[in-house]
């Protein structure tokens, strides 16, 4: 049995807590794509701003990571962030 995708998660969450934390206190972040929120508890020194597109149910087709059920109601921005940037 294989583990190195769970180790991963825990190298990436690790490596990413650290790079958050080395941006000055009170910079303002957007994280695009950020879902749930899962990695806002990182950025509690920053004006952190969080946008989704808004649209997974955590339904999914039985295949996969499916959550079940997916909050989204406390993002700030609702948008395809590819049509903003393009447009």
């Amino acid at each position: 049995m294989t583990t190195a995708g769970l180790q991963n998660l825990v190298t990436r969450e690790a490596w990413l807590e650290k790079t958050l934390k080395q941006i000055p206190a009170g910079s303002r972040i957007l994280d695009a794509g950020a879902g749930e929120l899962q990695y806002k508890r990182f950025c509690t020194h920053l004006s952190y701003v969080s946008q989704d597109l808004a649209k997974y149910d955590g339904r999914g087709d039985d295949t996969g990571l499916q959550m079940g059920s997916w909050d989204q109601s406390t993002l700030d921005i609702i948008s395809d962030i590819t049509s903003v940037l393009s447009g």
